[in-house]
């Protein structure tokens, strides 16, 4: 367990912005956390498909500290950044329930970079890096 170095996972789809979660929140609690499970569920399965199809799910959790470059990737300008970026709660949760992180804490999540850039569809582009220990 644990000898893989790099992973590359691409996420298809749009993901909510802070203010859509804080929105859909104060409306009703319960849909808050509906929104999220949904969120996180499509994520997962996501994970899940591009980690069997690649033949790695013997090669994770990554046992050391996990660096992040994520690449947001919008359809247009419309959306603040700031507001895109809270997305990755959900993926660093989906990324512990897939078996790819042991957990979020410190001690998994080491450094993350972060680039928007506008293209044909909503992605977000994950590149983790396991550091030496």
């Amino acid at each position: 367990m644990g000898n893989i170095k790099n992973l590359t996972i691409e996420i298809d789809g749009k993901m909510p912005s802070l203010n859509e979660v804080i929105d859909v929140s104060r409306r009703n609690k319960f849909a808050g956390n509906k929104l999220k499970q949904e969120i996180q569920r499509d994520i997962e399965l996501q994970i899940y498909q591009q980690i069997r199809q690649n033949d790695l799910i013997s090669e994770l959790p990554f046992e050391n500290i996990v660096d992040f470059d994520i690449t947001y990737i919008e359809k247009n300008a419309k959306r603040d950044k700031d507001n895109i970026a809270s997305s990755k709660k959900f993926i660093f949760d989906a990324l512990v329930s897939r078996g790819v992180l042991h957990n979020d804490t410190w001690r998994y999540v080491g450094d993350f970079t972060e680039k928007f850039i506008i293209g044909s569809s909503y992605k977000v582009i994950i590149n983790m890096t396991e550091r030496d220990k």
